[in-house]
C-alpha cells in the first residue's frame, strides 16, 4: 500500500513516477517533519524498505531542493541495508554529480576502482600514495559520508591507508625491463641488441643509426599499442629518477610530447651508470666547462629521439614506452610565421587574467607578435588590467637595445561591460494616464527569429481590458512569415508550417493589430522584444512611431521580487501563484493570458505599500541606490574595448576600472555609457566595439536600423572578426549563416556611412589554434559559486562542442579569413591599413610601474626618527653613547634617511605606540629586528647589537663579553660595577645588512604581528592618520592552481562523452593541466598588507582599485594590481594578526603581570624545554612526554618536541636556533640533525638562522661583502660557488659547514626567531607561575576543538581519550578533522588536571561568552576553570551573547526563561541537557523538543 500523504507529497513537489518507480515506496511512511526556526528549511524523514535507484532519487532530491519558497532535505531512514560496492559506487556518483559547488579535484579519486568495500564490516577502504592527499580526501568524505547517511546508508565508515608504491612502481618497471629483453631477443639479431647505447655527446648524435634520424609517426596521437622498434622525437615535459634499492639502478621517466599529444617514456639505467639524463654533479657544476656540460645534458623542454616500444603498464594503467635508445637533437618549435610584407596590429587580445577564459600570457602573446615582427599589439583582458604591469615589464625585456623604429608597442586596454540606466524601464512613454481607467492590451509576440529587421511575427496574442465595461476580452492572430519556419522555431512555438497556411503576411494583416493596440497601456515581457517588432513594422508599413506607454512586467518583477533566481514569465508566474505550463507555454495566446493574471496581481501587491494610480507611478519603484537596482544588479552589460592613446589616457582607464569595481559594481564590474563619454572627451582613450557582445553587434542582430546608426557614432572604431569566432551563434541555433553574414555587412554599411574604422580583429584567447582544447577545458569547468561561462552550451552539455576558434592571426591568415567579403580593397583597409592607423594614435613609451618608491610625506620625519632614536639610545644607553651603539646608530640612520626609509619606521612607531598604549603587546617578523633603528624607535624589542650589559639605573653598559655567548639573554647575572644595581643581559648580534642589503637601499619590509582582535583596529589607525581615501588594502589574485588544473582537465574528457580507450595518457592530461595553470579567477587581499598612498597623489597614478573578491559589502578597498607588482612604488605595511600579543594581553589582565617585566634570564624557564622540573609532574602522568613545552607557541608541536629532546636547549641562544631550524627547508632533518647526532657539531654551532652565516663568516676572517654575498645564496637555495668554498677553506671553515651550507633550500631570519623565542619565553613565564592564568588562556585563544565532555570527566576521561585517539592515528583509522585537533587540546588538559586544576561545567551565573574564567578557593588556592558558552560547537557567537545580555538584565532563573529572553534554539537545549548545563535551571515545564508535530 502506497501512504496517501506521500503520494500527496509527490503531486505537490510535481514528482511525476510511473508505477513501477512508485512500487518502492510500498509501506514506506512519513517518520517525521521538521522545520526550521526561520521556517526557510524543512526537514523530511522518511522511512523505505530498500534503496532507492539512483534515477528515483535524483528526481525526489532535485524537485525537494529547488521546491518553491522552502528548502526542503530529504532524509531516508533505508530498512534493508544490503550494501554492496556496486551501489555504493552508484550512490557516490551521484553524490559527485550533484555537488553543487567547490568540486575539489579530489573528487576525481573517489571512483570505484580507487577504494574496495568491505562488507562485513561496512567499511571503505581507500589507497593513496601521499599523507598531503590523504589528508584532502578525509574532507571530501566526510562530506560524502554525509551524504550517503542521509539516503539511508547506517553506520557506513572509512580507512585510508598511505603506501608508497615506489617499490611497486620500480618491480612493475622491471618486469617490462625483462620482457623488453626477451622480444628483443626473439625479433633484433643479438649483435644489434650488443650495439644499443645512450648517446651521450653531440659527437655521437651525428652518427647515429639511420633508424633515429626520422620518427615513426607524425603525431603521438598515432601511436599504436605494443608497438616495437619505433622512433619518437619529442620535447621533454618532465624527468623523474628513481633507485631500485634491489640492484643499485636508476630508472628515469620522462614525459615527452610533440604538443599535441603525450606519452610517458620509461629507461632503465645500467648499473652505476651515468646518462644524458642525470643532474649535474657538484663537481661539474663546478667545472670550468660547465656550460658545454650543461649542453650536452637533457633538460626540460629539450627535444630528443628516442626508439624502443610501446607496453602497456600495469603501475600507470596504459601504454609507455620503453627507451632503448636515446639521443638529443636540436629542433626548434615549430614555429608560424607572418610572412606578409605589410603587417597588421591585433587590437584584441584576452591574457590568463580574462578569469577562467584566457588561456596564453600576456609574455606568449608579447613573444609571438616580436618573433612575427609586428609593430604593436594590443590587450584587452575583460574587465580588469592585472596583467598590465607583468606586460609592461616583460615589453621592457623585449625592447632593450632595439633601435626605437624596432620597438613593440604595446597597447593598454581592457574590455568593459557597458551599461545604460534607461535600458532598463518600467515605464516607457508615460502620459500621466489612471491605469485602471486606461485600455490595457497585455500581449505576447511569437516571431522566426530575434532581430525585428530581418525575422517576422508569426502570432500576437492578447488580453484586451476594456475600462469603460471592465470586461477583458482574448484576441490571437497568427501570420504567414516569408520564409519557411526553422525547425528551432517550430519545437519552441509549437506552431507549424500547416498552422499558417491560410494566414495573411504579417505586413498584409498588420492594422488590425494597429486598431486592437491603438490609445492603449500596453504590457509585455521583456517589452523591449515586443516593442520593437512592433514599433518596427509600425514604422515600415507607413503607420508611423508608436506613441503608446508600454509597462514592462520584466523589469517590473525584478523589483518586486529581487531575491528569484531567474524572472523568466514561468518563474515569475510560479512565484505569485499563477499556473503556468511549459508544454502550452510560448505560444501567444497562452503568454498572453497568464501575464495578464500576474500584472494585476503584481499592481493589487504593490498598492498595499506603494500608491499605483497613474502609469508613472511605477517609477517610484525605482531605487534611489542605483546598488538596491535589481535591474542593474542583473544586468549582463554590452563588451566595449578601451585603449589608452597617451599616458593621461592609461591613468583615465584606471579611473574607469576603479568605477566599475567600485561605485559601478553590480554583481560584476559595469560602467555607465554616460561615464564612458564623459572620459572619451577628454581625448585620451579611443572607445572601439568588439566582439558578439558589443552594444554594436547586439543592436545589429536584435534591434533596427535606425538604433544601430544612433549608437555607433559614440566609437572610433568597430572591430569585424573571423566568422569562425561567431560560431557559437550558430550551433546554437541563435543565428543561420546567411543571417549572421547580414548582421556583418550591415555593420560595415553603417561605419561606413558614419566614418567609423572598421578594423579586423582576432579576439584571441589563445595565441595558435592549437591551445583551443584549453580553453574548452575553462568553458566546461564550473567558476566560483558553481557558474558557467558564457560559451557553454547546456543543450549540448556531456558532448563535444566546436566552440569560437579565438587564436591570434597572422596578417595572412586574418586576411584569408575575411576574403567571403570579396572586396579586397575592403579586407586590406580593415586588417592592415586601420589597425596600424589606431596603433599611430598610441604613443610610445607609456608607463605603467612608475620607478621609485612613493612614501607619504610627513613633515620632519628625518628629525623625528633621528630624535626619537637618540632619545631611546640615551635611556638605554646614558648621554655619551658608546662608541659600538652611536656608530650602528649613524651608520643605519644615515642609510635609511639617504633613501627615503625614514617614513616607514616612522609609520611603524607610531601604530606600534598606539598598540602598546591600548595595552596590547606587538611583536616583530622578519628581519626588522636586525636593525638597532628599529630597537630604537620602538618597532621592536629584538636589539640587534652583540651580545652585552647594560644598566637601566646608571647606564653602564659593557660590551667586552665572551665571544661563546651569542644572546645577551644568556650572560651571567652580574650587578653594575657603578651602582650595584643588577645588570640587564642584551643584544642578539644580527648584522643590519641582512634587512636592507649590504648597500642599505633595499625597500624595508616591516612586518609586524598585532594581537588578532586589535588587528582591525591597528588598520583603521591607518586611515586616521592618512584619510580614508589615501590607505587600501593590498590586492592578491587568485589563480587556478596545479591539482584544480588537472580536475578541470580529467573532467572535462569525462564530461564530453570521451570514451575511456579515447581518453588522454596520464601525462598528456598532466600536460594540458599545467597549461589551465595560472588562469585568474578571483581577486583578494594581503591579511594584513595596508598600501598607503601619498596625498598628492591619486591611487589611479599607481594601481585602480577593487573590492577584495568582488564583496561590495567590505569596508575596505584593495588595490587592483596584485601588491608584489607596485610593492616597490608605494608604501606597505604589513600590519598582521597573530595569536601571542592576544594571549599575553589576557595573561596581563588575569595575573597583574605586565609581559615587558618578566625577566629573560630564569633558569625555570629554560629548564621547561628540556625537563618537567619547573612544573612538578613526571612524565608518566602527561603520556610520556619529557619537556614541559606542551602548548607552547613555537615549541608545541610534536616535531618540535622532539627537536627539544634531540637537542637539550639550556640557553635563549639555543632556543633561537632551534626556531629557525624547524622553520627553515634542509636545514634540520638530513643536516644539521645529522652532524648534532654525530658529534660534529652541537646546536650551538651548527646553522641555523641565515644572520648567523654571515656573522660567523665575518668571525673567520672573511671581508663583510663576501660573507653577506655567500648567506644571501646560501639563505635562497643557490648554494655556494666554487670560489667562495675556496675562500672559505683558506678561513678554516670546516667541510661540514660547506656541506651543510650546499643542503640548504631556504633559511629563517634570526630577528625572526628571536622575537617568535621571546613571545614563547613569556608565555612559558607564565605556564611556571601563573598554571591556572595560562592554561585559561590557551584553552580561550588556542584551541581550535575542544570536548567538554571529556574534560569534565577530569584527569582520567581525558587520558582515556586521548589514548583511544592516539591508538586509532597509530593505526591509521579514519579521523575527522576535529578529532585530530583535538589530541593537542587534550595532551593541554591532561597536563593542566596532573598540576590540580579543575574543570567545571558551564555556569549559567559565571560562565562568559568566549573566555574562560578562573575561580580560586580562598583557602586551599586550588583553581578551577569555567569554560565559556562557545565551547559548545553549534551555539555561535550571537547565541552566546544572547545568554550573557539575558544574564545582565536579571538572572536566569528556569528553562522555559533562557528559551524566552535568549536565541537559544532546541537543539542546543537538548545538548545542554545532555551535558546536565540545565540543572542549575528549575524544569519549570515539559520541554518539547521538536519544533511541531
Amino acid at each position: 500500500m502506497l501512504d496517501q500523504n506521500i503520494l500527496s507529497l509527490f503531486q505537490n513537489l510535481n514528482i511525476k513516477l510511473n508505477e513501477g518507480e512508485l512500487s518502492f515506496f510500498e509501506d514506506a511512511t512519513i517518520e517525521k517533519k521538521t522545520l526550521s526556526s526561520t521556517k526557510s528549511k524543512f526537514k523530511l524523514y522518511l522511512k523505505i524498505k530498500n534503496f532507492l535507484p539512483t534515477r528515483i532519487l535524483h528526481e525526489i532530491h532535485h524537485k525537494c531542493v529547488n521546491a518553491s519558497g522552502i528548502k526542503i532535505k530529504l532524509i531516508l531512514n533505508v530498512q534493508q541495508q544490503r550494501i554492496d560496492k556496486e551501489i555504493l559506487c552508484e550512490y557516490i556518483e551521484f553524490i559527485k554529480n550533484n555537488k553543487a559547488q567547490n568540486k575539489t579535484v579530489i573528487w576525481n579519486f573517489i571512483h570505484s576502482e580507487d577504494f574496495e568495500f568491505d562488507t562485513d564490516e561496512n567499511l571503505i577502504k581507500f589507497v593513496v600514495d601521499s599523507k598531503e592527499l590523504k589528508n584532502q580526501l578525509v574532507k571530501e568524505l566526510e562530506y560524502c559520508l554525509a551524504k550517503l547517511n542521509q539516503f539511508g546508508f547506517k553506520e557506513l565508515n572509512y580507512i585510508i591507508d598511505v603506501e608508497d608504491k615506489t617499490e611497486e612502481y620500480i618491480k612493475q618497471s622491471l618486469i617490462i625491463e625483462q620482457q623488453t629483453k626477451e622480444q628483443y631477443k626473439q625479433f633484433a639479431p643479438e649483435q644489434n641488441d650488443k650495439s644499443q647505447g645512450m648517446f651521450i655527446s653531440k659527437q655521437n648524435s651525428q652518427k647515429w643509426n639511420t633508424s633515429l634520424d626520422k620518427p615513426s609517426y607524425a603525431s603521438f596521437e598515432d601511436i599504436e599499442e605494443d608497438a616495437q622498434n619505433i622512433v619518437l622525437h619529442g620535447k621533454v615535459l618532465s624527468i623523474e629518477i628513481r633507485d631500485s634499492k634491489a640492484n643499485n639502478r636508476k630508472i628515469y621517466s620522462i614525459g615527452l610530447t610533440d604538443n599535441n599529444s603525450s606519452i610517458k617514456c620509461i629507461y632503465f639505467g645500467r648499473e652505476d651508470e651515468r646518462t644524458i639524463m642525470d643532474p649535474l654533479t657538484e663537481e661539474e657544476l663546478s667545472s670550468d666547462r660547465v656550460i658545454e656540460i650543461k649542453e650536452k645534458r637533457v633538460a626540460k623542454g629539450d627535444w630528443i629521439a628516442v626508439k624502443g616500444k610501446t607496453s602497456y603498464s600495469q603501475y600507470d594503467k596504459e601504454q609507455n614506452f620503453i627507451i632503448d635508445k636515446i639521443a638529443k637533437i636540436s629542433r626548434s618549435e615549430s614555429m608560424v610565421k607572418d610572412e606578409a610584407e605589410q603587417k597588421r596590429v591585433e587590437l584584441h587580445v584576452h591574457t590568463k587574467m580574462s578569469a577562467m577564459d584566457g588561456v596564453s600570457t600576456i609574455q606568449d602573446y608579447l613573444h609571438t607578435a616580436d618573433k612575427w615582427n609586428w609593430r604593436a599589439i594590443a590587450i584587452t583582458d575583460h574587465i580588469n588590467v592585472q596583467a598590465f604591469p607583468d606586460a609592461y615589464n616583460e615589453l621592457k625585456k623585449i625592447n632593450k637595445n632595439k633601435a626605437d623604429d624596432e620597438k613593440l608597442k604595446l597597447i593598454y586596454g581592457l574590455e568593459m561591460n557597458m551599461i545604460q540606466k534607461e535600458d532598463y524601464w518600467i515605464v516607457k512613454n508615460p502620459k500621466g494616464q489612471k491605469i485602471r481607467d486606461s485600455k490595457m492590451v497585455v500581449f505576447d509576440l511569437e516571431t522566426t527569429g530575434l532581430s525585428p529587421e530581418m525575422n517576422e511575427i508569426i502570432e500576437f496574442g492578447a488580453v484586451v481590458f476594456d475600462p469603460i465595461t471592465g470586461k477583458t476580452t482574448k484576441h490571437d492572430y497568427l501570420f504567414k512569415p516569408k520564409q519557411p519556419l526553422k525547425q528551432f522555431t517550430m519545437d519552441l512555438t509549437n506552431i507549424n508550417e500547416e498552422m499558417l497556411v491560410d494566414k495573411k503576411n504579417i505586413e498584409e494583416d498588420f492594422d488590425k493589430i494597429y486598431e486592437l493596440i491603438k490609445d492603449s497601456i500596453l504590457i509585455a515581457h521583456n517589452a523591449n522584444f515586443d516593442f520593437n517588432f512592433l514599433n518596427n513594422l509600425s514604422k515600415k508599413l507607413g503607420y508611423g512611431e508608436l506613441q503608446n506607454t508600454v509597462i514592462d512586467t520584466l523589469t517590473l518583477s525584478r523589483l518586486v521580487r529581487p531575491a528569484l533566481k531567474s524572472h523568466r514569465l514561468g518563474a515569475v508566474c510560479k512565484k505569485f501563484g499563477i499556473l503556468y505550463d511549459e508544454h502550452v507555454a510560448h505560444r501567444g495566446d497562452y503568454d498572453a493570458d497568464v501575464l495578464n493574471d500576474l500584472f494585476f496581481k503584481i499592481i493589487a501587491e504593490l498598492k498595499m505599500s506603494t500608491p499605483i494610480v497613474f502609469d508613472h507611478d511605477l517609477m517610484k519603484l525605482i531605487p534611489e541606490n542605483d546598488k538596491e537596482n535589481t535591474n542593474l544588479l542583473r544586468s549582463r552589460g554590452l563588451h566595449v574595448n578601451v585603449l589608452a592613446k597617451n599616458q593621461q589616457g592609461l591613468k583615465d582607464i584606471f579611473k574607469l576600472v576603479s568605477i566599475s569595481h567600485t561605485e559601478n559594481f553590480f554583481n560584476s564590474p559595469k560602467i555607465f555609457k554616460e561615464k564612458l563619454k564623459e572620459f572619451k572627451e577628454k581625448n585620451n582613450i579611443l572607445i572601439g566595439a568588439g566582439c558578439v557582445n558589443s552594444e554594436v553587434f547586439e543592436i545589429a542582430r536584435l534591434n533596427t536600423n535606425n538604433k544601430l546608426e544612433e549608437i555607433i557614432q559614440l566609437y572610433d572604431y568597430v572591430e569585424i572578426q573571423p566568422l569562425s569566432v561567431y560560431k557559437n551563434l550558430i550551433t546554437d541555433n541563435q543565428m543561420e549563416e546567411h543571417e549572421l553574414i547580414e548582421v556583418i555587412q550591415k555593420i560595415i554599411k553603417t561605419a561606413k556611412k558614419y566614418n567609423v574604422m572598421l578594423v579586423a580583429t582576432s579576439d584571441a584567447h589563445y595565441t595558435r589554434p592549437e591551445l583551443k582544447k584549453i580553453r574548452d577545458v575553462y568553458i566546461n569547468a564550473k567558476g566560483l559559486g558553481g557558474s558557467r561561462h558564457p560559451l557553454f552550451s547546456f543543450k549540448n552539455k556531456n558532448k563535444s562542442v566546436d566552440y569560437p576558434d579565438q587564436f591570434m592571426r597572422t596578417t595572412n591568415e586574418m586576411i584569408k579569413e575575411m576574403n567571403w567579403l570579396n572586396d579586397a580593397n575592403l579586407v586590406q583597409e580593415m586588417v592592415i591599413t586601420n589597425t596600424n592607423k589606431i596603433a599611430d594614435m598610441i604613443e610610445n613609451d607609456i608607463v605603467v610601474i612608475k620607478d621609485g618608491l612613493f612614501t607619504p610625506n610627513i613633515d620632519n620625519v628625518d628629525t623625528l626618527l633621528k630624535n626619537k632614536c637618540y632619545e631611546t639610545a640615551h635611556d638605554m644607553y646614558g648621554e655619551v653613547l658608546p662608541e659600538i651603539v652611536e656608530a650602528r646608530l649613524e651608520k643605519e640612520l644615515n642609510s635609511i634617511i639617504k633613501h627615503g626609509f625614514a617614513v616607514v619606521y616612522w609609520i611603524s612607531h607610531l601604530l606600534v605606540e598606539k598598540s602598546n598604549k591600548d595595552g596590547y603587546l606587538v611583536g616583530s617578523r622578519g628581519s626588522v629586528g636586525s636593525s638597532f633603528v628599529a630597537t630604537a624607535s620602538k618597532i621592536t624589542e629584538v636589539n640587534p647589537l652583540k651580545a652585552h650589559y647594560r644598566c637601566a639605573k646608571c647606564k653602564y653598559s659593557d660590551f667586552e663579553t665572551p665571544v661563546e655567548i651569542k644572546c645577551g639573554y644568556d650572560l651571567p647575572q652580574k650587578d653594575c660595577p657603578k651602582c650595584n644595581s643588577p645588570l640587564i643581559g642584551d643584544g642578539h648580534d644580527i648584522p643590519f645588512e641582512t634587512f636592507l642589503g649590504f648597500d642599505g637601499d633595499k625597500v624595508p619590509d616591516i612586518d609586524l604581528n598585532f594581537s588578532g582582535e586589535y588587528q582591525p583596529i591597528a588598520h583603521n589607525f591607518t586611515k586616521e592618520m592618512f584619510g580614508e581615501g589615501n590607505v587600501f588594502r593590498a590586492g592578491t589574485i587568485s589563480t587556478v592552481a596545479e591539482k584544480t588544473a588537472f580536475g578541470y582537465v580529467k573532467a572535462f574528457y569525462e564530461e564530453t562523452g570521451i570514451l575511456e580507450e579515447e581518453m588522454p595518457r596520464k601525462i598528456e592530461i598532466e600536460r594540458q593541466a599545467k597549461l589551465v595553470e595560472g588562469v585568474k579567477r578571483t581577486t583578494g587581499q594581503h591579511p594584513g598588507g595596508i598600501i598607503i598612498l601619498p596625498k598628492e597623489f591619486e591611487i589611479e597614478d599607481f594601481s585602480p582599485v577593487n573590492y577584495p573578491a568582488d564583496d561590495a559589502s567590505s569596508s575596505w578597498k584593495t588595490t587592483h594590481f596584485d601588491f608584489h607588482s607596485i610593492h616597490d612604488n608605494l608604501l606597505k605595511m604589513d600590519i598582521l594578526g597573530h595569536v601571542d600579543p592576544t594571549a599575553l594581553r589576557m595573561l596581563g589582565d588575569l595575573t597583574g603581570v605586565d609581559p615587558i617585566n618578566i625577566p629573560t634570564n630564569d633558569p625555570k624557564v629554560y629548564s621547561l624545554f628540556s625537563n618537567l622540573s619547573a612544573l612538578n609532574i613526571k612524565p608518566e602522568q602527561i603520556n610520556g612526554e619529557t619537556t614541559g613545552a606542551i602548548g607552547l607557541p613555537e615549541f608545541g608541536t610534536g616535531f618540535v618536541r622532539g627537536m627539544l629532546k634531540e637537542t637539550k636547549p639550556k640557553s635563549f641562544a639555543d632556543l633561537v636556533q632551534i626556531s629557525g631550524l624547524s622553520h627553515g627547508t634542509d636545514v634540520w632533518l638530513g643536516n644539521a640533525r645529522d652532524l648534532i647526532k654525530n658529534d660534529i657539531a652541537n646546536i650551538s654551532t651548527v646553522i641555523g638562522c641565515r644572520d648567523d652565516i654571515m656573522v660567523y663568516l665575518m668571525g673567520q676572517g672573511i671581508d663583510a661583502t663576501t660573507s653577506f654575498k655567500i648567506m644571501e645564496s646560501v639563505r635562497k637555495g643557490q648554494g655556494v660557488r666554487k670560489e667562495w668554498k675556496e675562500i672559505m677553506l683558506a678561513h678554516n671553515v670546516p667541510e661540514w659547514y660547506i656541506e651543510s651550507c650546499l643542503k640548504i633550500k631556504y633559511m629563517f631570519p634570526k630577528a625572526h626567531a628571536t622575537a617568535y623565542v621571546l613571545m614563547a619565553y613569556r608565555i612559558a613565564w607564565y605556564k611556571i607561575y601563573y598554571p591556572a592564568e595560562y592554561y585559561a588562556t590557551f584553552l580561550t585563544n588556542r584551541a581550535d576543538a575542544f570536548d567538554l565532555r571529556t574534560f569534565l570527566g577530569g584527569y582520567n576521561g581525558v587520558k582515556e581519550k586521548l589514548t583511544e585517539l592516539e591508538t586509532r592515528r597509530n593505526k591509521k583509522d579514519k579521523m575527522t578533522t576535529k578529532e585530530l585537533a583535538l589530541m593537542p587540546v587534550l595532551e593541554i588538559g591532561l597536563e593542566m588536571f596532573s598540576r590540580g586544576i579543575k574543570m567545571a561545567n558551564l555556569n549559567f551565573e559565571k560562565s562568559l561568552a568566549s573566555k574562560y574564567i578562573i575561580e580560586k578557593d580562598p583557602t586551599t588556592g586550588e583553581a578551577t576553570l569555567y569554560p565559556p558558552f562557545l565551547v559548545i560547537d553549534s551555539l555561535g557567537d550571537a547565541v552566546a551573547d544572547s545568554i550573557i545580555k539575558a544574564r545582565s538584565e536579571r538572572p536566569l532563573t528556569s528553562v522555559k526563561d533562557l528559551t524566552s529572553r535568549t536565541t537559544i534554539t532546541q537543539t542546543q537545549l537538548k545538548i545542554f541537557e545532555e551535558l546536565n548545563i540545565l540543572d542549575t535551571l528549575a524544569q519549570d515545564e515539559q520541554l518539547e523538543f521538536d519544533f511541531f508535530n
